[in-house]
Formats: C-alpha cells, sequence, structure tokens
C-alpha cells in the first residue's frame, strides 16, 4: 500500500520535472460537503469535509499535489463510521481566460474509515477530480471542485465512494 503511494509519488514527479519551468510551492485547503454512494440503509449519508493540500506547480499546466481530507462520518440505525483520507495526485490545469482555468486530478491514495463497533476499513486506490480555479492575485488562487474517493475495503466496510463537492483557497510562494 505505501510502496504503491510511494511509486506513483515519484512517477508523478518525475514525468512533471521533465517539462518543469520555473515552479511554484503551494499550500492551501478546502472546505464543502462529502456525499457516500454506494451504501443503502444509511440515516446520514453526507457530512462536512475539509481538506489541507500542498504541493509543487512545475508550470502553468502541470503540479503535483499531497492531500489530507477528512470526509467526515456516516452513520445507520446501528453504527457510525468517520472516514479520512490521504494521497497524492498529478493536476493538469488548462487557461480559459488570464484569470480563470479548468483542472483535472488524478492520483492515489488511502481512505481509512473507523467504525463505532471498533472495526477498521483501509483502502487504497485510484482517485480523481474536477474543478476551476480563479488567480485572485500572483500568490492566491480561488478554486471549486468535486474529488472522488473510493471507500470500503469489503469485509468490516462495503466498497463504495465519497464525493467531495468544496470551495478552497491556495498560495503560492513565489
Amino acid at each position: 500500500m505505501k510502496k504503491n503511494l510511494i511509486a506513483v509519488a515519484l512517477l508523478a514527479a518525475l514525468s512533471a520535472s521533465a517539462v518543469a519551468s520555473a515552479g511554484e510551492y503551494f499550500i492551501g485547503g478546502d472546505v464543502g460537503s462529502a456525499r457516500s454512494s454506494g451504501y443503502t440503509g444509511l440515516t446520514k449519508n453526507s457530512d462536512t469535509a475539509f481538506s489541507l493540500v500542498g504541493g509543487y506547480q512545475y508550470n502553468k499546466n502541470i503540479g503535483v499535489e499531497a492531500n489530507y481530507t477528512d470526509l467526515g462520518s456516516l452513520a445507520t440505525l446501528t453504527s457510525s463510521v468517520k472516514t479520512k483520507a490521504y494521497g497524492v495526485s498529478a493536476v493538469g490545469t488548462v487557461g480559459v481566460t488570464d484569470s480563470f482555468g479548468l483542472y483535472g486530478k488524478v492520483g492515489y491514495g488511502t481512505a481509512r474509515s473507523t467504525i463505532s463497533f471498533g472495526g477498521v476499513a483501509s483502502r487504497s486506490d485510484f482517485n480523481y477530480g474536477l474543478g476551476a480555479t480563479y488567480t485572485f492575485d500572483k500568490n492566491v488562487n480561488f478554486r471549486a471542485g468535486v474529488t472522488h474517493t473510493p471507500v470500503g475495503d469489503g469485509v468490516f466496510m462495503v466498497k463504495g465512494s465519497e464525493n467531495v463537492y468544496a470551495i478552497g483557497a491556495v498560495y503560492k510562494f513565489n
């Protein structure tokens, strides 16, 4: 699991560095709503989610991003599940205007769900997302998007997914 995550991170960094120009490090955060799919019998299928991100923008079109996301909790009549995820993604951005762009990201990460009756479900898988970004100034970008994260291990928790719809901001170190 950790070997796969490291391999994806190295592959993304090496492939992007081949086309790199003067790049920028960045940090940021998002807040929004996590909504589950693939489950039946839920009494609560959405919750507030937040993410912390950091990464490196190699040029205006290619970057790599590491993230930590708290997906909140789900509930049934008999139990609750709290899920947190982390991973790394390659991010491609296309400028529509000088200040507005669209992005897509694909990566690999792990979602760890803690179940109220004592079980833990951990799943490592590919994730992806789409969104839009607005450049406020040379250091600050605002963004809105959706990220799809697979969750559940099929043993302690049925395999399903969480979609996070979020808005946030990124600060670039120039």
